[in-house]
């Protein structure tokens, strides 16, 4: 009965001190950039990073998880972490973080330590209450959470009926049939993710969210120059409700991208354009039928043109939507017209975010 005692004191000792270590350690440190909520009544995620005094008020991503009916409620700190961890039922998952106890975020669950042995049924459930205990996650947003958020972390977790700050994504969903590529998790950044490089059309799970830097405005319009502007062309991933890759032109800290694939991006949105109407006369563009251009608006595009050097490549077009109008600055490149996002968004009401090479556009 004494030994007994005399062993368990110490390691309770033990645990109370690292526990307080851990808490101290996360009011204390600066390394902690962001706290995590997790609400289980909406199976999501939802990162908050500081505002300038140090609180963690300002919503900054929001993830599509699967929690279970174990999940704990309460406040917890991570600590572990593990790039694959076996789980309960003899699977793995990538990307482990332990929140408290056996409690963890991780991927979906894979039948081995093999990135194309992904339970893809299960996948398809991210966003209903489907784990053991766990918070799952796509690789993507998973990853995120094992990149940016370091041992000591704090993490609530919750019920609550009411919306979150920032709306709750929709899920990527997979071909069960598509043999070939249903064992990879689409988001999975490896090489080797036969996804990779595919515009494939599904629903993306976790956009980087929200800190807008343009909201219904267009910065000043490019000036001409004497010789053609030069530019960058980058791939870039662009979320909307749909998940797109697209070729653009970055051009002073703003992103041209063809109107077929703006088309695309405003019906995922739900902006009725009118994609009969969308060609124009050359100097301008309808998005829809709600425009009239004045002879005098037309002419001042075509003089505008007519005065440009023939070396540059770009010009001038009154690009017109909901019966507003606003002139743009358009380039060509390789065959295509290229259209300012921000001009776009500008005029049929949609908000953008860049975050280094992603876009992402709400309405």
């Amino acid at each position: 009965m004494g030994i007994g005692i005399k062993r368990i004191i110490p390691a309770v000792l033990i645990f109370i001190m690292s526990a307080s270590g851990v808490c101290f350690a996360q009011t204390q440190n600066t390394q902690y950039q962001y706290s995590i909520d997790v609400n289980l009544d909406n199976n999501q995620v939802l990162v908050y990073k500081k505002d300038k005094n140090g609180e963690y008020t300002i919503p900054y991503k929001s993830f599509v998880c699967s929690v279970g009916e174990e999940t704990p409620e309460g406040v917890f700190y991570t600590s572990d972490k593990y790039e694959w961890r076996e789980l309960f039922g003899n699977v793995y998952g990538q990307y482990a973080t332990r929140i408290t106890g056996h409690i963890l975020f991780h991927s979906v669950p894979y039948l081995k330590t093999d990135k194309s042995t992904l339970e893809y049924e299960e996948y398809n459930k991210l966003g209903q209450t489907a784990s053991m205990g766990c918070i799952r996650l796509c690789v993507a947003d998973v990853k995120w959470i094992y990149d940016n958020c370091p041992s000591g972390t704090k993490v609530r977790i919750f019920k609550s009926t009411e919306p979150m700050p920032l709306p709750k994504p929709e899920a990527v969903k997979i071909d069960v049939n598509d043999v070939q590529r249903r064992g990879w998790d689409p988001t999975d950044p490896d090489e080797n993710n036969p996804w990779k490089g595919s515009n494939y059309n599904v629903k993306k799970s976790a956009p980087e969210s929200v800190e807008i830097i343009k909201e219904n405005t267009a910065k000043a319009e490019i000036q001409d120059s004497e010789k053609r502007e030069d530019y960058e062309v980058k791939t870039v991933d662009v979320y909307s409700k749909w998940y797109f890759r697209a070729k653009a032109l970055y051009i002073n800290g703003e992103y041209y991208i063809s109107m077929p694939e703006i088309l695309d991006f405003l019906t995922s949105l739900g902006v009725n354009v009118n994609t009969n109407n969308t060609s124009g006369d050359g100097f301008t563009i309808m998005l829809d039928n709600t425009c009239t251009v004045s002879d005098n608006e037309l002419n001042t595009i075509i003089a505008e043109n007519s005065g440009r050097n023939s070396s540059q490549n770009k010009k001038s077009v009154l690009l017109c939507f909901g019966g507003n109008k606003i002139k743009t600055d358009v380039y060509s490149y390789e065959g295509k017209n290229m259209f300012n996002l921000g001009a776009v968004c500008y005029i049929t009401g949609c908000r953008i975010a860049v975050n280094n090479d992603e876009i992402t556009i709400e309405k």
